[in-house]
């Protein structure tokens, strides 16, 4: 009797754990719909982790990070965009490919206020080209971090015949979303493939819940606050650099143009001496300059009036303004002229 008892209150204590998580799911879908709303708009990618999914029509996302909410959308491929783009390029037109996670896709802006719109627009209107100008934001369609974006560079974007590829590199998160990461290299030392270690420790019906999510962000967060203070390990800048000598290294052997894009972040332009954005900055341009990689060091152009208030990304006058720096500095490299 005591035995059937003994599971006759376990039986309910599982019970009653199921039902109130399923409740607790419920009411949290209700009150903080923010942290499902923008992992809905991705789906899993063999190559780049994850990808942003096709064909999204004016989404509306509240922002977990208390940036403002902000309608989005995807056109077929999956690219930000209102309007499809195809691989083959248009008579007498110039493309420009703009690779990057959140700061390049325009996290907290609407699809015609992010940095390769601006861009395009400038292009078109000021250059004095007589060819017409576009420019392809494929921020987070080519995955979050960097060695995603390569490999997506090298199997997909290659497709659209750029002429120019930018760069956007996070001088911090961009560094840790690629330690997360496993490469497999190829024999001549090229990166092939990446995976993701912890992607299948979890089941993906945990993490598609609310509350998963939301304590993912809860901790990450911490996470990130803790490494404040930390220089970035050899291994992590090691990383980097290999992938910007084989991007650039690809755009030379497909007469590519490649701009790295050096994004600040906050703690960096509140000029705060006490974490080493500065010095791992600095060795980014040092890299740059000795193996001739072209590069925009925004921190030169921007302040704290250029993100939203006490975050992290580009408003709409900082996304003004990172256009027309790349713009400038194609100018400045030659890039932009009656022949581009």
């Amino acid at each position: 009797m005591k035995k059937r008892n003994l599971f006759s209150v376990l039986f309910l204590l599982i019970v009653s754990s199921v039902v109130g998580l399923v409740i607790a799911e419920l009411v949290f879908r209700k009150i903080a719909p923010e942290y499902l709303e923008f992992q809905s708009a991705f789906i899993p990618s063999d190559t780049t982790i994850i990808t942003l999914k096709p064909n999204i029509k004016e989404k509306f996302i509240h922002p977990a990070n208390q940036e403002p909410p902000f309608f989005m959308s995807t056109n077929s491929l999956g690219l930000r965009s209102d309007r499809e783009i195809s691989f083959q390029v248009p008579e007498n037109t110039k493309r420009i490919l703009c690779l990057g996670d959140s700061y390049t896709f325009g996290f907290g802006v609407g699809n015609q206020e992010t940095y390769p719109f601006y861009l395009e627009k400038k292009l078109n209107e000021e250059s004095g080209s007589s060819h017409r100008y576009q420019v392809i934001n494929a921020g987070f369609a080519n995955g979050v971090a960097t060695d995603a974006q390569y490999l997506y560079l090298k199997e997909q974007g290659i497709k659209f015949s750029p002429d120019v590829v930018t760069l956007g590199f996070c001088i911090a998160n961009d560094f840790l979303d690629m330690a997360n990461n496993e490469w497999l290299l190829g024999q001549n030392g090229e990166l092939e493939k990446i995976s993701n270690a912890r992607s299948g420790k979890i089941p993906g019906f945990i993490k598609r819940t609310a509350i998963y999510v939301a304590l993912k962000s809860h901790f990450l967060e911490k996470k990130v606050e803790k490494k404040k203070g930390v220089l970035i390990s050899a291994e992590m800048m090691n990383r980097a650099k290999s992938l910007l000598i084989q991007m650039h290294t690809f755009g030379k052997k497909k007469r590519i143009k490649f701009v790295l894009i050096l994004i600040p972040p906050v703690k960096l332009l509140n000029k705060d001496k006490e974490i080493n954005d500065e010095k791992i900055k600095q060795e980014l341009v040092s890299f740059c300059q000795e193996n001739k990689i072209p590069y925009i060091d925004l921190t030169n152009n921007m302040n704290l009036s250029h993100i939203f208030h006490e975050r992290v990304h580009f408003n709409k006058e900082g996304n003004h303004l990172v256009a027309d720096a790349i713009y400038r500095k194609l100018i400045e490299i030659g890039y932009i002229n009656s022949e581009l």
